[in-house]
Parts: C-alpha cells; sequence; structure tokens
C-alpha cells in the first residue's frame, strides 16, 4: 500500500490530509498557589478512598477543574 505525505509531513494511508488539534485558547493564567491547593486537596481525598495516583495527576485535574469553573 502506498502512503502519501501531507503538508505537515504526517503521512496518511488514505492521502488525505491528516487534521490537527488545536489547543483550547485559555484567555487567562490560573495563579499557581490556587492550583497547588486544590492539587493538596484532590491528593488527600484520594488517600482518604485508597486509590492510586500520582502528584502529578492531582495538579493536571486541579488545572483542569480551574479552567473548567472559570468558563
Amino acid at each position: 500500500m502506498k502512503t502519501k505525505t501531507t503538508e505537515s509531513g504526517k503521512k496518511s494511508a488514505t492521502g488525505k490530509p491528516i487534521k490537527k488539534r488545536q489547543a483550547k485558547e485559555i484567555k487567562y493564567e490560573l495563579p499557581e498557589e490556587e492550583i497547588r491547593e486544590l492539587a493538596e486537596i484532590l491528593y488527600h481525598q484520594r488517600i482518604e478512598r485508597g486509590e492510586y495516583g500520582t502528584a502529578e495527576e492531582d495538579w493536571l485535574k486541579a488545572e483542569e477543574y480551574l479552567i473548567y469553573s472559570k468558563e
């Protein structure tokens, strides 16, 4: 099977261009302290439930929550 190279350099088996997803533009900056506080709360809740996770996951969940709560 032949593949074609698109403008972006990505190969497509069908020859159709591969669409890139656009990252959602954030129109404001989240305060790091606010993220840190919420991530710590999420951490303690996770530990109380006995769930496995990482500090990075808690941080990302906190960011996501704050982003969507401000919309």
